[in-house]
């Protein structure tokens, strides 16, 4: 997502980590916690956001997708140490 705040802009990820599961939807989420809850007595979870800052007179939007892209998939294979599957 690309927000925007007067001449300010920032390339923003997020998704919601739960155990086996990476879901973008919330109220798939909110499905998910309370199935958990039920059936496993978990309802642990997190949301996960990174962004970064998009220059428009300097840089594209694709140019800060591949820098987020990349770091994205340094932060994923960590994930597992806060939110375990």
């Amino acid at each position: 997502m690309l927000i925007r705040r007067g001449d300010e802009a920032q390339l923003v990820y997020y998704w919601f980590k739960q155990r086996h599961r990476v879901l973008t939807n919330e109220y798939r989420v909110k499905w998910f916690i309370f199935w958990d809850a039920l059936t496993l007595g978990r309802t642990d979870g997190a949301l996960v956001r990174v962004n970064a800052p998009v220059d428009l007179a300097r840089e594209s939007v694709t140019d800060v997708d591949a820098r987020l892209r990349a770091a994205v998939r340094r932060v994923d294979a960590r994930l597992t140490t806060f939110v375990p599957d």
